[in-house]
């Protein structure tokens, strides 16, 4: 049970969609791609409920968790292009309360390319109010990092909207959040918000949690555990000394919310601004996102980012060894992963976008110029997380 538009070229994405609707794969889920400035594909179908009572429709709306990453860099990236920040200057310059307990020296683009270290919080918020801004941001101020400022890669999954979100409000006066929708989502007609009003509630699908969705069975972990290093291939040596070091559960699991799987749910979550994790949105809104992205910014005398600050934005700052994804050498521009193995945004050297754990992915590719977005309210188990989009990925590079 599918609606939308699809070019007749591209029927087999179409097909490919319908079947993982029908299937029961995916509860509920949008899709499209914008491709030389048209929408090629503009489908969803499914169901925004877990008990497929309520169908998914051409406005409903999805958290795309860590995918909203993608979405503020243009917001960051127009203080650049104002002249109001440089990107080498030093973060206490503009929010003098960070600039303690060995954080001094932190630069903005740390902020920008996950090398601040500060990828999640030394105590445990137990039972955290996600409209409470400023207790995030107290409690980042005081700590110290992880690892020293620049000298390591290591992913903000949670703490990147709160560091660059409050970097930005400091400037600007503004949250990210209204920002964006202010000068980037109502002028170019997206579908997309960090932050939710209360008209914009019922058409948010709900998001289907499984537990561990994330982590390796426990099997592997035991065998991995137990093999002496000296054993192992390098990619399973780098997971071991990943599970020694810990930071993917001090990025992932720094907060009590993780203790309530359906806390992505609550209206709380949904109406705060956690830029980070918590935008919401259709496929439609974010393939013409980086849609415009990849043919240069701008489009009917309205711009998104200049074309300088797409290079600048695109081009490698840091490739790892990532010390909260793996060890992976995943490669950053600012904010965007780029080209990244194993992911839907792996298909081509000048692709560039963000993934979300909820299985949620968009990218552009400034040679295809493309702009690609899939939607699923369904969290799936590990490898399976992106198991869908990395196939209609696989379909659209072959058919372009």
């Amino acid at each position: 049970m599918i609606d939308g538009y699809c070019h007749p070229d591209f029927k087999e994405l179409e097909n490919h969609f319908r079947s993982l609707i029908d299937s029961g794969y995916e509860t509920g889920a949008s899709f499209a791609v914008e491709k030389d400035g048209e929408m090629i594909v503009d489908l969803w179908g499914g169901f925004k409920d877990k008990e497929k009572t309520i169908p998914w429709d051409k406005d409903t709306i999805c958290n795309v968790f860590s995918v909203t990453k993608g979405i503020i860099v243009p917001c960051m990236m127009h203080l650049v292009e104002q002249g109001k920040i440089s990107l080498d200057d030093k973060v206490g310059k503009y929010w003098p309360e960070y600039a303690s307990n060995g954080k001094e020296n932190t630069l903005i683009k740390h902020f920008l390319t996950h090398r601040a270290g500060m990828f999640g919080f030394r105590e445990r918020l137990e039972n955290p109010r996600w409209q409470d801004w400023s207790s995030f941001i107290k409690a980042l101020e005081t700590q110290e990092p992880f690892h020293e400022p620049g000298t390591s890669q290591g992913y903000h999954a949670l703490t990147y909207g709160f560091l660059n979100g409050e970097l930005f409000r400091r400037v600007t006066g503004q949250t990210i959040g209204s920002y964006f929708e202010e000068h980037i989502a109502d002028p170019f007609d997206l579908n997309f918000k960090i932050g939710l009003d209360d008209e914009d509630l019922p058409n948010c699908a709900d998001t289907i949690s499984i537990s561990d969705a994330m982590g390796p069975s426990q099997g592997f972990q035991i065998f991995i555990s137990l093999v002496p290093e000296l054993f192992l291939p390098q990619p399973l040596k780098n997971i071991k000394r990943w599970y020694r070091k810990g930071d993917f559960k001090v990025a992932f699991d720094s907060t009590a919310a993780n203790d309530d799987q359906n806390y992505m749910n609550s209206t709380d979550w949904r109406k705060a601004e956690i830029p980070a994790g918590n935008g919401h949105g259709n496929s439609n809104a974010l393939a013409k996102f980086y849609g415009i992205l990849s043919n240069g910014g701008s489009r009917d005398g309205k711009t998104i980012m200049s074309k300088e600050s797409i290079i600048q934005a695109l081009t490698p700052n840091t490739s790892g060894p990532d010390t909260v994804l793996f060890f992976a050498d995943i490669k950053f521009g600012l904010g965007y992963l780029l080209n990244t193995p194993l992911s839907p945004i792996g298909r081509s050297e000048t692709a560039f976008g963000h993934a979300g754990i909820g299985g949620a992915c968009a990218y552009g590719d400034t040679d295809k110029k493309i702009g690609f977005s899939y939607i699923n309210n369904k969290i799936h188990k590990g490898l399976k997380l992106y198991q869908s989009s990395n196939e209609l990925s696989d379909i659209l590079y072959k058919l372009i």
